[in-house]
């Protein structure tokens, strides 16, 4: 019977499928009631516990890039040419992705660059270390730390 009323008394499975799918995005952002002229119902609470789990996400990915970053620092600096190899590692590594997204990448990594500090490089001194947080951020979330674990001492 519920069976039967839920699949509007189809016996095609693709029909089925699709009529129990509808009827379930329309339970999901149904008003459930009003709330100072704010209406509640599934989709406020799908809202709240799709945002919970991307933030999730995003604070585990933070945490990841800030320990990957870190560990590496010393590494980096140890290589005289790091820095003018980036362009040329996140390009690479870029190559089968979206035009758009490999644009992005090239606009982040110029506008890093437009506020590139004067040589030598300095780790001891903090505009050097914002400016290796900030392009190795880049290849992080872009290219991912595999790409950057092929640099001598990354891990």
């Amino acid at each position: 019977m519920i069976s039967t009323a839920l699949t509007l008394k189809q016996a095609n499975p693709i029909l089925r499928g699709l009529a129990v799918g509808a009827m379930v995005l329309v339970i999901i952002r149904s008003k459930l009631f009003n709330f100072q002229e704010s209406g509640v119902g599934g989709e406020v609470i799908y809202t709240l516990l799709r945002s919970v789990a991307l933030q999730s996400v995003n604070n585990t990915r933070t945490q990841q890039r800030t320990k990957f970053l870190n560990a590496n620092f010393d590494a980096a600096f140890s290589i005289p040419t790091y820095f003018s190899q980036f362009e040329a590692t996140i390009a690479a590594s870029m190559q089968t992705r979206s035009p758009e997204l490999r644009q992005r990448a090239s606009d982040e990594v110029k506008a890093v660059k437009a506020n590139a500090p004067a040589p030598p490089m300095d780790k001891t001194n903090p505009v050097w270390d914002d400016f290796y947080r900030s392009m190795t951020g880049i290849c992080f979330d872009y290219c991912g730390p595999g790409v950057l674990k092929g640099y001598s001492g990354f891990r």
